[in-house]
């Protein structure tokens, strides 16, 4: 009653070898694997000929590989490689020229700016090297004031060349709020009601963010350099100083993936991932999931994995999705079944399985731990289609974060089975 990979002939990708998932004696109908971009819907297939996106978006949209570099992809396609498939609620980039430090929407003080210096992270000559002038205090960039009066989140590539620290203002511009050492990779002093996180990639490149309270009426986005933490001293050489690229101001508690703009702020639509059900046996089954947790949500109904929408009026009929808690959903139109169990880390690998029946379910969390159950009883769900990375229309609940792979028993497994998926 177990779990294991199942190789077939006329394998796809590059490797070969691909494999679908078998649980207690059964194949799993559907399974499909981001990570190594290869599908199964009763025999090899391919990503694209399952899953449909739309993100209507007058700008690429870019994507973080897991070997820390960027790459872009197009409006109206997916979002996925080798750390799974991006799904992202929308946002708005308000900082102008967020790659141009030399134009004028930028104000240096104290600084020399040479344009297109060094390989930026989407392996563009696109990085700015910016260095003091002279020895002193304010040597930094500035923009704005833009934005409202709502929690911000400010993100900024940087790459250490010369000038250990640079450093954010707070969101009225009145003093520093946070320093980023980005020759060892670390977050420096953090000023109270500020959050701050430093992100390596590739080549030496880091994304440093912090996220403010939104306490005034406008936001102005500094960057300045330092020689030492908590402070706005810098030497200057004529040489040292870092390279810059990818500036990002935009309302919300983290950070999403980078929105270029030049000269007018520009707005990324959200991903809308969905796959038809032709491989449904309604009314029974069993989902899995595999995804990276981003905790990017607060409440237990957001952060959705997965859901099965569009039967009998409702919404979220059978879905995997929470935030701090693992979370399975049953739903039969007037009734909900919660499964609640266990919790999440940020930032791991996790796997979830949600098995149903008609007054039989069962949600089996990431460990291998008890599955938690419930006993309604359903209608058919009549479902028409599966959303990836979003449920629930009245408190839409984006993942923001990577779906790394997802799998669709016709049965509904036991709860030994669940267990062994999940661990």
């Amino acid at each position: 009653m177990g779990y294991k990979n199942v190789y077939w002939a006329g394998a796809l990708g590059a490797g070969g070898g691909t494999q679908t998932l078998m649980s207690g004696g059964v194949l799993a109908t559907l399974d499909i694997d981001f990570v190594n971009d290869r599908a199964w819907n009763n025999g090899p297939t391919t990503i694209a000929s399952l899953l449909s996106c739309t993100r209507a978006t007058p700008v690429a949209a870019y994507y973080t590989k897991a070997d820390g570099t960027l790459t872009s992809f197009a409006a109206n396609t997916l979002r996925y490689g080798t750390n799974g498939l991006l799904v992202e609620e929308s946002r708005v980039n308000a900082l102008l020229q967020s790659q141009t430090f030399n134009n004028a929407s930028w104000a240096p003080a104290n600084l020399t700016i040479t344009a297109n210096a060094a390989t930026a992270p989407d392996g563009t000559l696109t990085a700015d090297l910016v260095y003091p002038t002279t020895s002193g205090t304010t040597r930094r960039l500035q923009q704005g004031p833009t934005g409202s009066a709502v929690t911000t989140t400010w993100t900024i590539y940087a790459k250490y060349s010369g000038i250990r620290y640079i450093y954010a203002f707070k969101h009225d511009g009145s003093a520093v709020a946070v320093w980023f050492d980005i020759q060892n990779g670390a977050v420096g002093t953090v000023e109270s009601g500020y959050t701050a996180s430093i992100t390596a990639l590739a080549n030496g490149w880091y994304r440093c963010t912090h996220v403010g309270p939104g306490a005034v009426s406008n936001f102005s986005g500094y960057i300045g350099l330092s020689s030492a933490d908590n402070s706005e001293s810098v030497t200057a050489n004529g040489t040292d100083g870092v390279y810059l690229w990818g500036a990002q101001h935009e309302l919300g508690a983290f950070a999403t993936s980078y929105i270029p703009t030049t000269t007018v702020a520009v707005t990324r639509a959200a991903d809308v991932v969905t796959a038809g059900v032709s491989w449904l046996t309604d009314g029974t089954g069993t989902l899995y999931s595999q995804h990276l947790v981003s905790g990017r949500n607060t409440s237990a109904d957001g952060s959705y994995r997965f859901s099965l929408t569009g039967g009998s009026g409702a919404i979220d009929t059978y879905c995997l999705g929470g935030a701090s808690n693992t979370r399975g959903h049953v739903f039969n139109g007037a009734n909900n079944g919660y499964m609640d169990t266990g919790s999440l880390t940020v930032g791991t690998a996790a796997k979830e399985a949600l098995a149903f029946a008609a007054g039989d379910q069962a949600y089996a969390p990431n460990g291998g731990g008890a599955p938690a159950t419930a006993t309604i009883t359903p209608a058919t769900t009549g479902a028409t289609s599966l959303r990836f990375g979003y449920g629930d229309t009245s408190t839409p609940g984006y993942l923001n974060g990577y779906i790394r792979r997802f799998a669709y028993w016709p049965s509904r497994l036991s709860n030994a089975a669940l267990q062994v998926l999940t661990t």
